[in-house]
This record gives structure tokens, C-alpha cells and sequence, in this order.
């Protein structure tokens, strides 16, 4: 064998050797790098798979949290009415001795008004209209007849009629264990007028068993003194005894003029 032949062909054999290790490195780099980028993915899609099921776990608790029962869950409406009548001989206005006749209408309508899951407003609004001859007496002359304690007349206090308009306001808190309220109202009738407004809280415990409610109230009420016509006659703007063509007939001192000065509020 030639020995240059020879000399070429170990140089040939050590450039292979020399080759291989560095292509086997190189694949194992690959491989490496192969597997490094499966596992990014993997734990990529574990990531979104994990965010996706607990921002659905989110969003149920969230929408599980924001549904609440409504107090109230849509309009209401009351009409209410009652009647009363009395009858009788015994007024106690008359001295026990007249008639005790007296009627009372009152009807009412109450309407309760959901503003939001917590939250209803009410309003309440009624008359009371009644007739009694037995309180009439405030006015026993308006007959233009003489005095009878004893008879029906048509004076101021025969028959009036109360109206009343009254608003409130309720908030409940989530659990509905307390009740937060704030209340106005406005009446008025012949001779009276009455401004209110308050407020309240209850709390209810024992699975709304057992309730305990503080509540304050004020009312400014006004009101005109109503005279008989005795003193009205003798008042700052009367025409005096002679001046009243019914007082005339009563008996005693016809040149009484006596003053009346009226209550002061």
C-alpha cells in the first residue's frame, strides 16, 4: 500500500470523527431548544386554560353577587274606604239631651313604587268627610230662629272635610335585616292645617321573627279658632247686640256692648 494513500485516509477518518461530535452536539442543541419551546407552549396553554376557568369563576361570583331579590317587585295599588254611622238622643255637646247623628266617609289610596332593588316609595293619599248635627252648635242661630241648644243647625262644625297627602321613602340593605325610611306630610280641613315630616329604622334578626323600629315625628300644625256666635257678635269686626237682628230677641240687657278680644296664638 502506498503510504501517502495511506496518510489521506487517516486524515479522512479523523475529519469524519471530528465532524460527528459536532453534528451530534448540534442535534442535541436542537433538541434541546425543541423541547425547551414545547414546554413554553405547554405551560402557555396551561396559563390561558387557568385565566379562562377563573375569569369565569369571576364572573359567576360577580354575577352571582349582583343579583338581588327586590324588595318590592313591581307596582302596588290599595283602594281602601270605610264608612261609619251613629245614631242617638244623648249628645253630650247638648247637655245629654239632642241627637247624636254622625256620618264619616274616608276613602284612601295607597300606592307603593319600587325605585330599585332596595329602595320603595309610597304615597298615601285619603279624605274623611263627615256630618254631625250634634257639634253643630258652635252656630245655634244660623236658623235665624231663637236659640235651641237642643236642635240641629248648619254652622261651621256640621260637616268638614279632612284631606291628607302623606310620602315616604324606604331603603333596605342587602341582607333586608334594616330598613332605613323617611316620611312627609301634608293635611288640611276647614279650619286646620298640619305639615309633618320624620324618619325611622328597623331591624329585623331570628330569620325576621323579631323586629325592633325607632321612628320621630314632627308636626307643625295651624290652626283658626272657630267663636261662637255669642262672642264673634262682640268681637273686633261684630256689629254688637244691635247690630244682630237674632240676639235682639234674647232677654236682659239690651244695652249690653261688652268687647271680645280674641285668643292670641
Amino acid at each position: 500500500m502506498d503510504p501517502g494513500n495511506l496518510i489521506g485516509s487517516n486524515q479522512i477518518f479523523r475529519l469524519i470523527e471530528k465532524r460527528l461530535p459536532e453534528q451530534t452536539v448540534e442535534k442535541q442543541e436542537e433538541a434541546v431548544v425543541v423541547t425547551d419551546m414545547k414546554r413554553y407552549f405547554t405551560l402557555m396553554i396551561v396559563l390561558s386554560i387557568a385565566g379562562a376557568l377563573h375569569g369565569q369563576e369571576s364572573q359567576q361570583k360577580d354575577t352571582v353577587k349582583l343579583y338581588k331579590k327586590r324588595v318590592l317587585s313591581a307596582v302596588e295599588i290599595d283602594l281602601l274606604s270605610s264608612y261609619y254611622s251613629q245614631t242617638g238622643n244623648n249628645a253630650a255637646v247638648s247637655g245629654g239631651v239632642g241627637t247624636e247623628d254622625l256620618t264619616d266617609v274616608t276613602p284612601t289610596i295607597v300606592v307603593a313604587i319600587p325605585i330599585n332593588e332596595d329602595d320603595v316609595l309610597t304615597i298615601d293619599a285619603g279624605i274623611s268627610a263627615y256630618t254631625s248635627a250634634s257639634s253643630s252648635n258652635v252656630d245655634p242661630f244660623d236658623r235665624r230662629t231663637a236659640a235651641d241648644p237642643f236642635q240641629a243647625s248648619s254652622g261651621e262644625s256640621s260637616s268638614d272635610t279632612w284631606a291628607n297627602v302623606s310620602g315616604s321613602y324606604s331603603h333596605s340593605s342587602d341582607d333586608r335585616n334594616k330598613i332605613w325610611s323617611a316620611k312627609v306630610s301634608v293635611s288640611a280641613e276647614y279650619d286646620y292645617t298640619s305639615v309633618g315630616f320624620g324618619g325611622g329604622f328597623t331591624k329585623l334578626w331570628n330569620e325576621k321573627n323579631t323586629e325592633l323600629s325607632i321612628s320621630a315625628n314632627v308636626f307643625l300644625d295651624q290652626w283658626s279658632t272657630i267663636y261662637p256666635v255669642e262672642l264673634r257678635t262682640f268681637g273686633q269686626n261684630g256689629s254688637g247686640i244691635q247690630g244682630n237682628s237674632v240676639l235682639r230677641c234674647i232677654t236682659g240687657n239690651q244695652n249690653n256692648n261688652h268687647v271680645f278680644i280674641d285668643f292670641q296664638n
